[in-house]
């Protein structure tokens, strides 16, 4: 992903002012506000047999420790079947360069239509060191979280809620592990019901990385549909 700043010109170069602001859930570059941690998480998924697909739109991300983000996305399917869902898919790396969402979008659309429970894009972020830490998840250090959400997607008023209901459920899970809720200029696929998930940023390491997937994994589970 792009800073802040790059996305908003981003938005403008493509969207032109009165597409930035006519979104319905807010402008391109807005953190909306984190809700209230959830006063009771489900121990797991209540259709655990709904599907669910783990996959990178930007396959070539990588850490400065040199991990890779295809390498994150495993460790989540793995935490999602802990957690309690028994039909997880990772995906291969389809998608890289500028149209990258496009290429990404037919993987996504052959899940959509089997009702999945989620469709979970995984990201890390491009922005300054520091950005993503000072985490915690059971005492170990670990990368925070951002969920993002775009305004060009025509469903964006439907996808903040979902957003919200993962954001509450990661809240309860882990307080403080989630930086909140960014809006993007783009459409990440979402009006086909992608979530997409930046999990630390360049500096964050693998071990930090690693310590906040579990309780990511959960907070999907509890927050599944």
């Amino acid at each position: 992903m792009r800073s802040a700043a790059f996305l908003c010109l981003l938005a403008l170069l493509v969207l032109g002012p009165a597409g930035v602001r006519g979104s319905p859930v807010g402008r391109a570059g807005d953190l909306l506000p984190l809700p209230a941690p959830a006063a009771t998480l489900a121990p797991g998924p209540r259709h655990p047999d709904r599907p669910v697909l783990v996959y990178t739109s930007h396959p070539r991300e990588r850490y400065d420790d040199g991990t890779s983000i295809r390498a994150v996305a495993a460790v989540l399917a793995v935490g999602l079947r802990a957690a309690g869902f028994r039909r997880v898919a990772l995906a291969p790396a389809v998608g890289a360069g500028p149209m990258a969402y496009l290429r990404s979008r037919a993987l996504v659309a052959a899940y959509a239509w089997r009702n999945p429970a989620w469709l979970v894009d995984v990201h890390r972020d491009d922005v300054g060191p520091g950005t993503y830490a000072g985490g915690l998840v059971g005492g170990r250090p670990a990368a925070r979280l951002m969920l993002v959400v775009g305004v060009r997607n025509p469903q964006a008023w439907r996808a903040v809620p979902r957003a919200r209901a993962l954001a509450a459920a990661i809240e309860a899970e882990a307080p403080g592990l989630l930086r909140g809720i960014y809006l993007g200029p783009g459409d990440y696929n979402q009006d086909l019901g992608a979530v997409l998930v930046e999990v630390g940023n360049r500096d964050s390491t693998f071990a930090e990385v690693d310590a906040a997937l579990p309780a990511l994994a959960r907070a999907l589970a509890a927050a599944a549909p």
